[in-house]
């Protein structure tokens, strides 16, 4: 932090994505940010229907015995970073499906009461006076803590992706992410193209600073393959990362068809669009392996020989900053990604950037059969480095 804070200051973040989810910016900075000080990550809130629906989950149980259980309240998973908490949120009402008015407005309101008066809750039963409150892409919450018995010394709201083409969030997000940026004192995000699309519909300014990479997790080679990943001793094409409307289906299915002789391996949460035609289930070299902890992920890293980025280019990848380039070239990994965003334009020098479907199967054929320098391949990682959450944590 550039700025002299009281000794006691502590950081509750918020975010979109769970604490136990895929890697996500936020889990990251709150593990760097406990290098330093106390920092609690408030557990994304669940609501009843994902209660309902994922009620036989080992993460549902988890967070069920939590709230049932006040010594469980705050939770301690990562031995290396033992001042870092997560605070489990309690669950609230599904509300996206509500059409704008006043009973969504009531019941959005009475959400986010029930998130900050588990803040407030925590200031009392931790004994904290003074707290930054970091808020990444998650606008339902926390937008009225300044209002409460003990504000946060400062707001922090952090846009990720276009809000206008989301998916989700389109529906009800855009507004109330502009009444975010009224609420928060500094206003962030990830991408410039972001910026000047939330600049023009708000007129308010936000400052960029892109996503970054867990340098030294993701530098840890392994030896030997996970139990699960394929023994057939073919070449690996892999990809990490959610597996769903970002991902180009077609020209996934066109690569395991060009490339019959390699396993194609994804790692992530799976959720095809039911529009999608194309039957991978017909495929042996394609292979979902369901999602993993971001702790062993650089495991299955080290067995790519290539690693893709198979992303649409549309509305909301244009305004993306992936985590997982950075990731990659950790590794030293060769890189072929489609030209989904202008944010890629900085990482030229070091990847394999196609403009079409046929250009990117060229591109994976050059990536599997090169032979890079030790001058190549420090470049990879160097550029990696320079993206450390190290160096982006010194910006916030």
């Amino acid at each position: 932090m550039n700025n002299p804070l009281p000794p006691d200051t502590v950081f509750f973040i918020l975010s979109s994505s769970t604490w136990d989810g895929l890697s996500s910016t936020s889990l990251a900075i709150a593990k760097e940010l406990s290098k330093e000080f106390s920092v609690y990550y408030f557990d994304y809130p669940y609501t009843y229907k994902d209660l309902f629906l994922r009620k036989q989950d080992k993460k549902t149980r988890k967070r069920k015995g939590a709230w049932k259980d006040s010594k469980r309240q705050y939770h301690q998973p990562f031995k290396n970073f033992p001042s870092l908490k997560i605070v489990y949120s309690p669950p609230v009402w599904p509300v996206n499906w509500l059409s704008e008015g006043t009973l969504y407005q009531k019941m959005m309101r009475r959400n986010n009461s029930v998130f900050e008066q588990q803040v407030q809750r925590t200031c009392e039963e931790e004994n904290i006076e003074n707290y930054i409150f970091l808020n990444f892409f998650a606008p339902f919450y926390g937008y009225r803590l300044q209002h409460r018995k003990r504000p946060p010394l400062l707001s922090i709201y952090q846009s990720y992706d276009n809000m206008e083409a989301s998916p989700y969030f389109s529906k009800h997000g855009v507004r109330q992410e502009d009444f975010c940026f009224e609420c928060y004192d500094i206003s962030l995000t990830t991408s410039e193209l972001v910026r000047d699309i939330i600049e023009n519909r708000t007129g308010r300014h936000l400052e960029v600073i892109g996503n970054a990479v867990d340098f030294d997790l993701f530098r840890k080679a392994a030896e030997q393959k996970p139990a699960d990943f394929p023994a057939n001793g073919k070449k690996t094409i892999g990809y990490t990362g959610n597996i769903g409307f970002r991902i180009d289906f077609e020209l996934l299915y066109k690569l395991a068809k060009a490339y019959p002789d390699c396993n194609v391996v994804c790692i992530g949460p799976k959720k095809i669009p039911k529009h999608n035609s194309h039957d991978f289930r017909a495929l042996d070299n394609v292979y979902f392996l369901g999602s993993k902890p971001i702790e062993e992920l650089p495991a299955y890293l080290s067995f790519f020989d290539c690693a893709i980025i198979p992303f649409v280019r549309n509305d909301f990848t244009a305004g993306m900053y992936s985590l997982k380039i950075n990731e990659y070239l950790s590794q030293a990994k060769p890189v072929v990604t489609t030209n989904y965003s202008p944010s890629i334009d900085q990482f030229k020098q070091v990847l394999y950037l196609a403009d079409s479907h046929n250009d990117f199967l060229k591109q994976v054929a050059i990536a599997l059969n090169e032979n890079p320098s030790e001058d190549e391949k420090k470049l990879r990682i160097k550029t990696a480095k320079s993206n450390s959450w190290k160096d982006r944590t010194t910006q916030y």
